[in-house]
């Protein structure tokens, strides 16, 4: 999936796609051996001209970064999941009943295992929670969620139009080459609702269909991850 970058409504230049990946087998099959898909959903691949990490960006990366080394955080990053990952499948084996000290049941009210707790109660109740100028707890900490701007913020021309719990309603260009479909989905999203959008940024001039690629700008609705 993609959508054709670099390009504004009405241009004639030869657009460059964006490529998203969200497993190393997708980096592979778009690049070659030794793709991998790192936590921001681009591939890198091996460049021992990259001294910090023996990695670079594919070139259909975002603009910000498309082409050039990866920097050491990010690399870190991927590669201490991992590690966390497998650390945690060895002391499986060894720890079950500290495990389940730890977590306790549900006789003496505390959690099980596998429930989250927010940061400064461990119990992970709804009053730990900052809460909004309203004085509501915030959606991204109901729902562990990113942000519509981290999620989707790399469409072309995004702009913020509404943030609810659940979905993200904003502004996009897609030069009649892709639907809101598309774009949901290729940042991890599924489209429920799209506009037409062809004055003001954020005002639909009309409804339109989640599978429509007749547009230059439109407005998606899609979900949150």
């Amino acid at each position: 999936m993609g959508i054709v970058l670099g390009a504004s409504a009405g241009s004639v230049c030869n657009p460059v796609s964006i490529f998203a990946c969200d497993t190393d087998e997708a980096c592979i099959a778009e690049g070659g051996e030794g793709g991998q898909c790192e936590a921001n959903n681009y591939c890198s691949f091996p460049d021992m001209g990259c001294e910090a990490t023996g990695r670079r960006w594919h070139d259909r990366a975002s603009s910000d970064i498309a082409g050039n080394c990866l920097e050491g955080e990010i690399a870190n990053d991927t590669e201490g999941n991992e590690t966390e990952g497998a650390d945690d499948d060895d002391d499986d084996d060894d720890d079950d009943d500290d495990d389940a000290d730890s977590t306790g049941g549900a006789d003496d009210g505390t959690t099980g295992g596998g429930v989250t707790t927010m940061p400064g109660d461990s119990t992970g109740s709804a009053d730990s929670m900052p809460a909004t100028d309203d004085g509501s707890t915030g959606s991204m900490m109901d729902t562990g969620a990113m942000s519509c701007d981290e999620q989707f913020g790399a469409a072309l021309d995004y702009m913020l139009c509404d943030e609810q719990p659940t979905t993200c309603q904003f502004n996009v260009t897609m030069n009649m080459m892709a639907s809101c479909n598309d774009i949901c989905m290729m940042y991890g999203g599924m489209c429920t609702a799209a506009d037409l959008n062809d004055m003001d940024l954020c005002t639909s001039s009309g409804a339109s269909t989640c599978e429509d690629m007749a547009s230059n700008n439109a407005i998606c609705t899609c979900s949150k991850m």
